[in-house]
């Protein structure tokens, strides 16, 4: 039993919440302001990270650059079947992440994980969290501080092609603890999907409708406003 600094011994009971706590204690701040961007000399170069449901034609990076306005650059690094983990199918921190960071961005938003929820893939969950938190880290270590957002992957319905919607559900306390970890806010798109399956037509890739309302969130994260389209 530990003791104070009177001598007297501390009761155990009282070490469980403080040792619960610490890793509360110690983890940064996050940056969750909106992004103002005439603060920035330039445009603000904002970097779109994910896989096909970043990607692909008529996906949610398409439905900001109306909205944001011309003091914003929008550029994609979008990636079929990408994955978080280092060694999965299509490793993103190996194939494409070199490309994001060359791009030096001033803003992030990162939607990952749908593939990661394949078998072959959540078997290494300790390993997607480590390679996850990696690559935020990358992120944040580049000369430009860029600001992050970590995006929820959204439900699947319930899932096909390996990708599974309980898989997805076990994975989002995960990417939430990397956000915590690593001060960066979460935008949850799985919240906000959960009840619009008819948004997904493949069970997995959002259709316009779909992809609109991602953009809606990501929108308002970003600027802190409402989007009105």
């Amino acid at each position: 039993m530990n003791a104070n600094r009177t001598g007297h011994p501390i009761p155990k009971i009282w070490l469980a919440p403080l040792v619960a706590l610490w890793p509360l204690a110690c983890a940064p701040a996050v940056r969750d302001a909106p992004v103002d961007a005439a603060a920035y000399p330039e445009k603000v170069r904002l970097a779109c990270v994910g896989d096909s449901l970043t990607g692909c034609p008529d996906s949610w990076p398409s439905h900001l650059e109306g909205p944001l306005g011309a003091r914003w650059e929008i550029r994609v690094f979008g990636l079929g079947g990408a994955t978080a983990l280092s060694f999965g199918d299509q490793p993103y921190a190996t194939l494409m992440l070199p490309e994001v960071l060359a791009y030096q961005p001033d803003v992030v938003v990162m939607l990952l994980g749908t593939n990661d929820s394949k078998p072959r893939h959540w078997y290494y969950r300790k390993e997607f969290e480590r390679d996850y938190r990696r690559m935020v880290a990358d992120l944040q270590a580049l000369p430009s501080r860029p600001r992050i957002w970590i995006c929820l992957p959204p439900p699947a319905f319930p899932g096909q092609w390996g990708i599974d919607a309980g898989r997805i559900r076990e994975m989002l306390p995960v990417i939430r603890r990397v956000a915590r970890r690593q001060g960066v806010p979460v935008i949850d798109l799985h919240a906000a999907l959960l009840d619009h399956p008819e948004y997904f037509p493949d069970q997995i890739h959002p259709d316009g409708r779909g992809s609109r309302e991602i953009a809606r969130h990501v929108y308002r994260a970003l600027t802190g406003r409402p989007a009105a389209f």
